[in-house]
């Protein structure tokens, strides 16, 4: 079993035992990001149905690539990024000169 293994097994176990509160995390997670959820769900059935085609990373080419929404506004405006290049910009300060702030501190 590799590392990835491996901590999907403990999230899994984690979220069998307390079940309850990982729902009611979730539940309040999705209060809280109404508008990437929506944005998430326009992409990926745009990309289902054809309107959106899917590409490589534009870092490194890789081709099993997400979509990363630099506005979330605009769900069908996306970068396409493989899961390194993708992270990696979810950790970059933007404009405003702060961090991402979902991190925790």
């Amino acid at each position: 079993m590799n590392a990835s293994e491996a901590n999907k097994a403990k999230c899994r176990r984690y979220r069998e035992a307390n079940r309850e509160k990982y729902l009611e995390s979730h539940r309040v997670w999705r209060a809280n990001n109404r508008e990437k959820l929506l944005a998430q769900g326009k992409t990926r059935r745009a990309v289902k149905y054809g309107r959106l085609i899917k590409l490589p990373c534009e870092v490194c080419g890789n081709v099993q690539s997400e979509a990363h929404h630099p506005d979330y506004s605009k769900p069908l405006d996306v970068r396409w990024l493989c899961t390194l290049h993708h992270k990696n910009e979810h950790r970059k300060p933007h404009c405003s000169g702060t961090a991402n702030r979902s991190r925790k501190q």
